[in-house]
This record gives C-alpha cells, structure tokens and sequence, in this order.
C-alpha cells in the first residue's frame, strides 16, 4: 500500500542497510523452503492414504459380504511398487486354525502347562484344527547376532541368517488365524523365551512393514498421546501391522497381585503391545494372579476349574468364528474329488515370496557397485524336486 511505501522510503539508510542484508539470505533459502513444504505435504497425503486404507481393510474382514466393493476402494488407494506386483495391504491367514504357544520353562507340571492342556483339549472338543508350540523344547529364541539383528530390521535376508526354526514358525503364525498364547510373567513381561519369539518372528516385513518417519508425524503423535479416543485410533493405525485378520488370546499366570503389572508395569506385556502393533485383535486377556498365596487344594478346587471355564467359553467363541470365516471362504476340494493340481494349489504364494524377493534384489543391487566390464547379475537355482510337477500352469513360468 501507498502510505506503507511512503514510510518505508522516508526511513533512514541505516535502518534499511539490515532489510537489504537479509532479503538475499531469504530468496536464498526459498526454494528449500518450498521443498520441505512440498516432502510435508506428500507425507501427511501419504499418511492419510495408509490410515484410510487401512480402516477399508478393517471393514472388509469385518463385513466379508461387502469385500467387492472395498476391493474397488483399496484398488484406488493402493501405490504402484516398483517392480509392478500387486501391492499387499495385510497377510491373510490360510486357515481358521488356532497356534497355541506354550513358554514356561519348567519341564515338569506346572499351572501353564495344564492350562495350555485344557486349551488345546478344548479346541479339539469344538473342531478348531489347533498347533501347539513349546518355546522351551527348543532353540534359544532371540536375535542372535548382527546378521539376524540385520534381517529383523530390514525384513530382507540377502545372507539367509533367518534360521529354519524361524521361517517355520512364521509360516505357522501366517498359517493360523488364531494366536493363543500361555506364559507367566517375570519382571512384569513375558519370559525371556517368549520376548525372543518376538524378536525373531515378528520381524519387520513379515508381521509389520516399516514406515518413513517426519518430524511433523511425530509431534502429532506426540500431541495426541494423553487423548484417550484419539490414543485408541492411534493404536490401530499408527502403525502398518500385516496381521490385521487375526485375533489373539493370552492367558499369563502371576504368582502376586494382578495390580501389580499396572503398578510397577505399564498394564499390558511387550507381547499385548506387540502384537497390536502388528494388527493383530487383542480378543482376551486373562490373568490367574495370587498362585504364590494360593494352597494347592485352592488351586485344584476353585483357581483351575475357574480357569478352564473360561477357557472353555474362549474356544465356543473361537469355535464360531472359524465356522464364520470358512462360510465366507472359498469351499475346499473334498478327499476324492477333482481339485487343483498341486502346483496351481501353490502358485499365488510362491509367486508372492517370488516377488518379494525381486524387490529384496532391487533393493541390494542399488546399494553395490560392479565393475562396468561385469555389470551386476542374478542367478536363479530351481531344485531338480519342483520339476516333477506335472500340469505347471503357464503363469508360473512368467513369474
């Protein structure tokens, strides 16, 4: 404006002489002013696409029946990878299975272990197909070493330091739709066996895929920490778990006050918050406190009948569902009937893992320099035993 211009040219030469030092220092610094503002503005887009996302895929396992129409939304939403595969939101479970995963290190009777007796009597007494896993029968669960520490990181096994032991039980995680867990509690967490399964199994790839950080993100979070609605939200999509369809069970024993854990703990185990991470459903949890207190007849007579009763009622729930996930699932070739072939029966996971793993390669040959007369190349060894298939499909050769 005139009378602003007027009192500007009217000041003297000394009170501009700053102005004019300054105005090169701020056209200077513009346009990485406009790029931070820019990389902002594509992280919260970003950040709002995934929490939409998300919430699509919380509403479609939550109403199978709409599944088609969500599919269209999540198709809308979904990022392009760069290798052009289909871009997976969760890990789906194979089957309405229960994992039942026993941690006490004792290897003689204990309340753990009969109670992971009267979980898996109860299952089978219902018709839940149900896997049972004893932590303490085997190896020395946790990340052993910067190699394994590596892959739980990355989620890439470019040295194959992921052991055998590991990929089964991951493969019986992603198998199972529901996870029970049995275990006391020592320090006011899981047993060391158990915070290993984490460590180890849980790993960033396979049960959560890791998300860029912003420090605009960060404060947010920040701000609504102590807001309880808002705390809940975060909880469920703050992070991007992939084991979205699954619902976990845990009964823990306590030999003091089930105060104790909110007391001196945080309310909940690094298993309970954990798992949430990962987008699991925290179904139940429940604790049997006070055993150090407790006579032995007090414990046969009310403690333990008390706790398989419910039990019981966990798998009539769980009993349920699984009947509701196979009615909305695809029905199953009969014992004698004409089905798929073996390899068509295989194909969608090995081309998925197939898949994964080009990314893995892309990701590593960008990092590593080659001499220009060699370039950098890959080697693809096939087992003579996969080549008896009879009736390969022809996309498996495109893949």
């Amino acid at each position: 404006p005139r009378p602003i211009l007027a009192q500007v040219s009217s000041l003297p030469e000394v009170a501009l002489t700053p102005a004019r030092r300054l105005l090169p220092t701020l056209l200077a610094a513009m346009p990485e002013a406009l790029a931070t503002l820019k990389s902002s503005t594509l992280t919260l887009v970003e950040a709002a696409r995934r929490v939409a996302s998300l919430a699509v895929v919380d509403a479609a396992l939550a109403v199978p029946s709409s599944k088609p129409l969500w599919d269209v939304a999540l198709t809308a939403l979904a990022p392009t990878p760069s290798n052009g595969s289909k871009f997976v939101f969760y890990r789906p479970s194979k089957r309405p299975a229960a994992l039942l995963v026993l941690c006490h290190p004792s290897e003689g009777p204990s309340m753990c272990r009969s109670l992971a007796d009267a979980w898996e009597s109860g299952l089978r007494e219902v018709g839940v197909e149900v896997q049972r896993i004893d932590l303490e029968a085997g190896r020395q669960w946790g990340l052993n070493g910067p190699e394994e520490l590596k892959a739980a990181l990355t989620g890439r096994d470019p040295t194959r330091c992921v052991s055998h032991d590991v990929s089964g039980l991951q493969d019986a995680v992603e198998q199972c739709q529901f996870l029970i867990f049995v275990h006391p509690i020592f320090w006011f967490d899981v047993p060391s066996q158990l915070k290993g399964f984490q460590e180890s199994v849980l790993s960033s790839g396979f049960a959560f895929r890791k998300l860029p950080e912003h420090w605009l993100l960060n404060r947010a979070a920040g701000v609504v920490e102590g807001v309880p609605i808002a705390r809940t939200l975060m909880r469920r999509y703050a992070s991007y778990g992939l084991l979205r369809d699954k619902y976990v069970f845990v009964t823990r024993t306590q030999g003091g006050p089930a105060a104790g854990l909110g007391i001196f703990g945080h309310g909940a185990t690094s298993l309970e918050s954990s798992l949430q991470f990962c987008g699991a459903h925290l179904a139940s949890v429940d604790a049997i406190a006070e055993l150090d207190g407790t006579s032995e007849a007090d414990l046969r007579e009310r403690v333990f009948p008390s706790a398989v009763s419910t039990i019981q009622a966990h798998c009539r729930k769980i009993a349920k569902m699984a009947s509701a996930a196979s009615a909305g699932a695809a029905p199953l070739e009969k014992e004698g009937t004409a089905g798929p072939s073996p390899a068509r029966a295989v194909l969608p996971r090995a081309a998925s893992a197939i898949q994964t793993r080009c990314s893995d390669v892309d990701e590593l040959a960008a990092t590593m320099v080659a001499p220009p007369e060699k370039g950098l190349a890959a080697v693809v060894v096939v087992p003579p035993e996969t080549t008896g298939v009879e009736d390969v499909p022809p996309q498996a050769v495109a893949v």
